[in-house]
């Protein structure tokens, strides 16, 4: 119960009045109580029994009938509650929207006459002898009011009031009684819109979800054993889906094609991108995996089918793990960085940047150039997407290139190592930011020949 507080004191205000004591007044701490419940219901079915309880919404009837006139032609009704013979069950909650599809429709009798007007009516000395839907249930009842519950301006619903004297009610009580009766279906109707909504968003989060599924499944679930080098790969989305994917396959002469994507957007749009990105790569012939034609192929695909005007930046490479020879083309990507093992001088990292070209899926025919290093041994070689070169700190500063080469020359180890650095620096950056793109990251470092 909410409290009705002590009359304040004004002796010391620049007004006065003569405060009404209202702890004396039940009625009304009755009526503050169960607008505070009806505030915290949250299913429709569970209105009509709590204001049930409080006098105000219900003054004495005999007979009560809810109809439904939605989506239905003129004088076409459902019967939503029936409470004819007792008033009891209205006490009972009853859900009357989830199967509305299977209650009967009706277009006779009193009934339809009442709604067919689509205006509040009141009716007095009334006689109905034997109703062709409900017969003579409503013989008993002299007078009735029938009001419209209005949505957009147009009645949806009805409530029908039943009395059995035959004055009824008078034009003050009908009055009161439509404003009452909307005001309790438009809290219905707003409780329903929220369930409605819930349920959409649940099911649109069932649907991403299932999607973020699927995307994490293109990514390698195995890293692929390479004598000589470790790999290593990290992929973190910033909602449920994402855009961000990284891919290999071994070749039939043992080289090792590598592909780290980032399709334009967030979410599950950005998802189908990625993932007809990974089919084509792992669909194309042996023939096709060299960077260049690679980038080709994928770049037709994009272009021809997709029509929402979104692209994927991507690195494609070859690597042959015997000579340590690296080909790639770089499309809108930012360039990966290596770090450089140089005997006579500190170690160094270098941009692979030597070639760029526009973003794959905007223009079918495109020529792609690749470039050619070698990854000598004890050189790490580092690709990522923007979402880590772009993280951002609380302040709003970015990671940069700068950051990411900061961690890569703390770890001259394998793979994993430089990896857990990068993520632990971008972590560590962003503080309690929350990520605002997808973030990937892929190592390959060559094992350092044994003296």
């Amino acid at each position: 119960m909410i409290p009705i507080p002590d009359p304040p004191d004004t002796t010391a205000a620049t007004w006065r009045s003569r405060p009404v004591d209202l702890r004396s007044e039940p009625r009304l701490t009755d009526l503050i109580d169960t607008l505070s419940a009806l505030s915290r219901v949250t299913r429709p079915e569970d209105v009509m029994p709590l204001v049930r309880r409080d006098p105000f919404f219900t003054a004495p009837v005999d007979g009560l009938v809810s109809l439904s006139t939605r989506d239905l032609e003129p004088g076409r009704y459902r019967i939503t509650r029936l409470a004819v013979d007792s008033l009891d069950g209205l006490e009972r909650p009853v859900d009357t929207w989830s199967g509305r599809h299977d209650i009967p429709i009706h277009d006779t009798g009193f009934l339809s006459d009442l709604v067919r007007t689509g205006e509040v009516s009141l009716h007095r000395d009334l006689e109905i002898l034997d109703d062709p839907v409900l017969g003579k249930s409503l013989r008993r009842f002299r007078s009735a009011i029938a009001i419209p519950l209005l949505d957009d301006g147009q009645p949806q619903n009805w409530v029908v009031y039943f009395k059995e004297a035959p004055e009824g009610m008078s034009i003050e009580e009908l009055a009161e009684r439509t404003l009452r009766a909307n005001l309790m279906g438009g809290t219905v109707r707003q409780l329903r819109a929220k369930e409605e909504a819930r349920s959409a968003n649940d099911a649109m989060h069932r649907e991403v979800d299932r999607i973020a599924a699927i995307q994490r499944s293109f990514m390698p679930r195995t890293v692929p054993e390479i004598p000589g080098w470790s790999l290593a790969g990290r992929f973190e989305t910033s909602d449920v889906a994402g855009g961000d994917l990284w891919t290999v396959r071994r070749l039939e002469d043992d080289r090792i094609a590598i592909l780290v994507a980032d399709a334009s957007g967030h979410g599950p749009a950005a998802a189908v991108m990625a993932a007809m990105t990974h089919a084509v790569f792992h669909s194309a012939d042996c023939v096709d995996l060299e960077p260049a034609a690679m980038a080709g192929r994928i770049n037709g695909y994009l272009a021809r089918w997709q029509t929402t005007g979104d692209f994927v930046t991507a690195i494609t490479a070859i690597l042959d793990p015997v000579t340590g020879d690296f080909r790639y083309v770089r499309c809108g990507h930012p360039p990966a960085l290596l770090r450089v093992a140089d005997v006579t001088d500190e170690p160094r990292i270098k941009r692979l940047d030597s070639v760029g070209g526009p973003p794959l899926g905007i223009l079918e025919t495109l020529e792609f150039e690749a470039a050619e290093i070698v990854i000598e041994p004890d050189e790490t070689l580092v690709l990522f997407t923007d979402g880590i070169l772009e993280a951002r700190a609380p302040d709003g500063s970015m990671l940069g290139d700068e950051g990411i080469e900061a961690a890569m020359m703390q770890c001259p180890g394998d793979a994993r190592c430089t990896l857990d650095r990068i993520e632990g620096a971008v972590h560590e950056f962003e503080g309690d930011r929350p990520r605002e793109d997808d973030q990937t990251l892929v190592v390959l470092h060559r094992t350092p020949i044994e003296a």
